[in-house]
């Protein structure tokens, strides 16, 4: 079976008009071998987790603790790996037991919470993007970048993962725009690849928000 996750936070007092006051966080599971139109139906979520209010984690805190343990994600990816060996589940036509195999395809949600889930700094920093290695520096004149490589994604992380102290995590943090993300302890994993461009916050509210309000 295939999942994808999604990350998203929310004022559960409402939207309000000076900004956001509190904050809670949803972890869902969305079973992607259904139909298309049941995919996010609410019979077929699974929450999968809820983070408190009132303030939102910051990146460090959602993968990585000091001891590099994930508060947040660790307890879903230790069932992610126990599903990823299968498990015998005893049905109508198989008495038996037949092996189910669940696998975590995509990461979904806006960018904010996309690039804290994955391990990637902020939209807002020199390595905006979790698809390639544009700077925003370059964003008046763009010209698309190399497109990152599970490997060297990988590779960064670890070497993220691995420094001793705060200085040398910050110094590579700048350098690849990478840390690490619990996430990459899945062997089939492909943080280059799995992180899905959300639609909704990234494409209607975003790039066509922007093209109605000041392009046309």
């Amino acid at each position: 079976l295939a999942f994808s996750l999604f990350v998203d936070w929310f004022n559960p007092l409402g939207n309000k008009t000076s900004g956001r006051q509190v904050s809670i966080g949803v972890f869902r599971m969305f079973c992607l071998n259904l139909p298309p139109s049941s995919h996010y139906q609410m019979k077929h979520t699974f929450l999968a987790g809820m983070v408190p209010a009132p303030n939102q984690p910051d990146m460090t805190t959602i993968s990585t603790a000091k001891i590099f343990c994930s508060h947040v994600l660790r307890p879903l990816i230790n069932q992610l790996l126990v599903l990823n060996c299968g498990i015998l589940i005893k049905t109508h036509r198989h008495p038996e037991g037949r092996k189910v195999i669940v696998r975590l395809a995509g990461l979904s949600g806006d960018i904010v919470a996309n690039h804290k889930v994955a391990g990637f700094t902020s939209h807002s920093g020199t390595y905006f993007c979790s698809w390639c290695t544009c700077k925003k520096e370059d964003m008046p004149n763009m010209v698309p970048g190399c497109l990152r490589t599970r490997q060297d994604v990988l590779a960064a992380a670890h070497d993220w993962k691995d420094s001793e102290t705060l200085t040398q995590r910050t110094k590579k943090l700048k350098k690849t725009g990478v840390r690490w993300s619990e996430l990459n302890s899945l062997p089939y994993w492909d943080p280059a690849k799995n992180v899905i461009l959300g639609v909704m916050h990234n494409w209607f509210e975003g790039i066509l928000a922007n093209h109605f309000r000041y392009r046309w």
